[in-house]
């Protein structure tokens, strides 16, 4: 387990960067991650069967929004307050409050006052669910869609405000057969346009795969819109973004490897046999991250079946410091936290939806 130091002086940046090789990796700031102790195991409470596959978990206010893979019933919302489902909607289709494709990219705002909303990646049109009018109706109500010049392949935009939106552009190409690849893009348009760069260069290692593996990033914004986390599932990096000063903090380990290691030592073998799983399921709430954090060999973690096993999380508070580490006893790939009553919400590989109380 690791904790994070936030010391952002120059000499910190310095040393971080030149070790993850400053054309490859250059935020404003870089702190190192530290070492922790690991906590004893927790055992889950309790847990729900899931009738279809979970796709993604989200929570704001008091309302547990599970993505669903079944093209009738694509949201089932849960009042964490005594666990009840209070509504099911939302369906695969053409009209307007339906989804083209099973929605996996979406994620939990307020609107300015300050009512839930639910943010729909869907083609090329953003749905914005209005979720308190969604469950009293217990149908897809949607206050507005957001039309799209671009599909999602590459591009995935954040819309923190009325006025702001936040871009997320991944790796890009012209045509994959080339291996000429294009950095990743953190950006804001709006009423203002600011671009960060991170990425100055990408890597260009022997085994093309390998730049998709280090660029590899969960995108997720705090429910107020005021900042973006990002984090690297191959890489030990965690970002974050302040869109009120415009500075990016990369929060790195320095015992991992690194993009200038990927570029280096990327034979297909290689890569293959060392890249690890760093972080995997992810969630974000008003006053906290949190991150399944590990170590283990990615092509030992897909080896494994069924939820027999144990993950590491780590609870950040929103300046990038460690506030709590835990060992829960299952495999999960979906978290969500709900503060009021510090229980942790998990989706196990045989598709339980798993209830922790944290301490």
């Amino acid at each position: 387990m690791k904790r994070i130091a936030v010391v952002l002086g120059a000499c910190v940046s310095f040393c971080a960067c030149s070790y993850h090789g400053l054309e490859y990796f250059n935020p404003d700031n870089v702190a190192e991650l530290e070492f922790a102790t690991k906590s004893d195991t927790l055992h889950y409470d309790s847990a729900m069967e899931m009738y279809s596959k979970v796709d993604v978990l989200n929570c704001i206010d008091d309302y547990l929004i599970i993505t669903n893979a079944n093209k009738d019933t694509l949201f089932t919302v849960i009042d964490m307050r005594n666990d009840s489902v209070v509504a099911k909607f939302g369906s695969i289709g053409h009209a307007r409050n339906e989804f083209l494709t099973n929605p996996v990219f979406n994620y939990c705002l307020r609107d300015k006052n300050s009512s839930p909303l639910v943010y729909v990646l869907d083609r090329k049109s953003t749905k914005v669910i209005d979720l308190e009018k969604s469950i009293a109706a217990n149908k897809c109500v949607l206050s507005k869609v957001i039309k799209e010049d671009k599909d999602f392949f590459f591009y995935q935009p954040y819309y923190v405000s009325d006025t702001l939106c936040f871009v997320y552009k991944s790796v890009t190409y012209d045509d994959p057969r080339d291996n000429i690849y294009f950095p990743p893009e953190f950006y804001i348009t709006g009423k203002e346009n600011f671009k960060w760069n991170i990425y100055p260069e990408i890597i260009k290692p022997e085994y093309p795969n390998a730049v998709d593996i280090a660029y590899y990033n969960i995108v997720k914004p705090k429910p107020d819109g005021s900042k973006v986390l990002s984090v690297s599932l191959f890489m030990d990096i965690v970002m974050l973004f302040d869109l009120h000063t415009k500075v990016a903090t990369g929060y790195v380990n320095p015992d991992s490897y690194t993009f200038s290691y990927i570029n280096d030592n990327s034979d297909e073998a290689s890569v293959k046999e060392t890249i690890k799983l760093y972080h995997g399921a992810t969630c974000v709430t008003d006053n906290h991250f949190v991150i399944e954090e590990g170590e283990k060999l990615y092509i030992d973690h897909y080896k494994e079946k069924g939820e027999n096993g144990y993950t590491a999380i780590n609870m950040y508070t929103w300046n990038g410091k460690l506030e709590k580490s835990y060992v829960i006893d299952k495999k999960v790939r979906e978290i969500a936290y709900y503060e009021k009553t510090k229980t942790l919400y998990a989706i196990g590989s045989e598709n339980r939806l798993l209830k922790y109380k944290l301490y």
